[in-house]
């Protein structure tokens, strides 16, 4: 299940937003994260311009390059969001988990994991 904010129809956040977020929180790069997910710094940049406008928020601060190099840190707007985004995941997940099982628990075919999308590989 993917969750997604939107602006009217324009999607504004959702699972590729909240990875270059988390991705960013990590290394402190909005180059590095977006190189990890396969995608230009442009591209990445146009991705949270969009989305801050959209929300109404700033999300990363931008630290200028010099002797001690540049880098991105989430605001507090932009980890607070992550944080939500995640917590709401994990509750729909439980949730989805759940009525699964009230469902469909007592079908033979309905083991552990039966609700989950299998791995692509």
């Amino acid at each position: 299940m993917r969750v997604r904010f939107y602006d009217g129809s324009m999607p504004v956040f959702g699972p590729g937003v909240y990875r270059l977020l988390v991705l960013i929180e990590d290394t402190g790069s909005l180059n590095r994260s977006a190189q990890a997910m396969g995608m230009s710094y442009s591209k990445a940049w146009r991705i949270i311009r969009d989305a801050e406008s959209h929300l109404g928020v700033q999300l990363l601060e931008r630290r200028a390059g010099g002797a001690a190099g540049g880098g991105s840190v989430l605001t507090d707007a932009g980890r607070t969001l992550v944080e939500r985004y995640a917590q709401l995941q994990g509750d729909l997940e439980a949730a989805l988990d759940a009525l699964f099982t009230k469902h469909f628990g007592d079908q033979p075919w309905a083991g552990p994991g039966a609700s989950e999308e299998p791995a692509s590989g």
